[in-house]
């Protein structure tokens, strides 16, 4: 995939999400799921190899971003979609777990791909409901205390709208997709914080927007 495709698929994935139709069945159809898995752990190993540490950030960013939306969204009356999801969630996973403990530094993309990762590993343990030694394992039944803090440290950010609208974001796939941690979410006062990053940054759209949809 090429750099601008990889910085495109988000919006694409966001946008074939919010329409409901056909459209998100032909994206998963074509395996985008297992082509942003391969992109991503191709931005892996091309640590030491891009001079310029700004610009994979963005493509991890992008990349992260459109696998959420791919794994996340309802698949609606679409049983292949499911099950595709299904087949590549477990791979996904891998890959976002790769992928993270490479960059710790990346504030920005950490934030993301951390609920892009909660979303793989929702999918991945519906597929085995069969299993509930593994469900358990996957911690099903407590927080996913990474995420919370990672978010909550994002929403407390007081000059960085951008990165407050990721960590906005990712409150919703977090909440949406492991339960318990939305609710951790919300006894630490993650509310109060969303409200308090819209009240700073009433001109951010694109935060406005998350908020609202969280």
């Amino acid at each position: 995939m090429s750099k601008g495709l990889v910085m495109v698929f988000g919006a694409i994935a966001r946008w074939a999400a919010s329409q409901r139709t056909a459209l998100l069945e032909m994206l998963r159809r074509r395996n985008c799921i297992a082509a942003l898995t391969h992109v991503i752990s191709e931005l892996a190993d091309a640590a030491g190899h891009m001079h310029d540490s700004i610009q994979l950030e963005d493509l991890q960013l992008a990349s992260y971003e459109a696998l959420g939306w791919l794994t996340g969204s309802e698949s609606g009356n679409h049983a292949v979609a499911s099950d595709v999801i299904a087949l590549q969630a477990p791979a996904a996973a891998k890959a976002l777990e790769a992928s993270l403990a490479r960059f710790p530094e990346n504030r920005r993309s950490k934030v993301l791909g951390l609920a892009a990762l909660s979303w793989c590993l929702h999918q991945a343990s519906a597929s085995e409901a069969g299993s509930k030694a593994e469900h358990e394992e996957d911690g099903a039944s407590g927080p996913r205390e990474e995420s919370v803090k990672t978010i909550l440290e994002s929403l407390s950010e007081s000059g960085n709208g951008d990165l407050q609208t990721l960590a906005l974001l990712s409150f919703g796939w977090v909440s949406f997709s492991h339960p318990p941690s939305g609710a951790a979410l919300l006894r630490s006062h993650g509310l109060q914080m969303m409200v308090s990053a819209m009240q700073r940054h009433p001109l951010n759209r694109r935060l406005q927007y998350y908020a609202c949809g969280t």
